[in-house]
């Protein structure tokens, strides 16, 4: 998915990172190089994007590329359940966004992709288990004179934990974290002379329900609906 939601990719001319995708919070900002490491700035993050009702429905946006060949991290799927009476979830639905590439020799780091969309719809919803939709980490930058950057983690499938950048190493910055519930917007990647990229946000999930039981553990908070056409 493009538009708003897609992050920034890293210029071929510098070692800034790519930026994180946004879709429920804004995108991880990629990290600046240069000698001072700050100077040019990196890749934007992706906006946040789309409505909270998920009309229409789509997935999570894809985190930007960094100088070389390190790509960005996919964003995650769409999930829609709907019924005509009670909609119930023991287990877990996850969504979660890719991380983003290390960066090859001399080069940054990729975005981290924003987690996915989930819509449940039913007259009575009861979730015992879990939804989440994480953003996935950045990738750090390469390391001088010899090493690929290392990629960021996937979103975790966590109501709490971010999914990591990729670690730093000398002259090479690490990737900033993937969104979750208690920090939504993906992270920064950080400068250095071959920076980290962004980390992606958090994707969204959509309660339409008259009635929600259970303890309904989302990440991150799910938006709540009445419209139940046609029920």
């Amino acid at each position: 998915f493009g538009g708003e939601g897609a992050a920034g990719e890293a210029d071929e001319n510098d070692d800034s990172g790519g930026g994180g995708a946004g879709r429920g919070a804004p995108g991880g900002q990629g990290g600046g190089s240069g000698e001072d490491a700050a100077e040019p700035p990196g890749a934007a993050g992706g906006q946040p994007n789309g409505a909270e009702t998920l009309v229409p429905l789509y997935g999570g946006c894809g985190g930007g590329g960094g100088s070389g060949k390190a790509h960005g991290g996919g964003g995650g799927g769409a999930i829609q359940l709907s019924a005509g009476g009670r909609l119930s979830l023991g287990g877990q639905i996850a969504v979660p966004g890719g991380g983003g590439g290390g960066g090859d020799r001399f080069r940054s780091g990729g975005g981290g992709g924003s987690g996915g969309a989930v819509l449940l719809e039913a007259p009575v919803v009861e979730i015992s288990g879990r939804v989440v939709a994480n953003g996935g980490g950045g990738g750090s930058g390469a390391s001088w004179p010899c090493c690929v950057g290392s990629a960021g983690e996937g979103g975790r499938a966590s109501l709490t934990q971010a999914a990591a950048g990729g670690p730093g190493y000398t002259n090479g910055g690490a990737g900033g974290a993937g969104g979750v519930a208690r920090e939504a917007a993906g992270g920064d990647g950080v400068p250095a002379q071959n920076a980290g990229g962004g980390g992606g946000s958090v994707g969204r999930i959509r309660i339409n329900t008259l009635e929600l039981q259970g303890a309904a553990a989302t990440s991150p908070a799910a938006s709540m609906g009445d419209q139940l056409d046609g029920w």
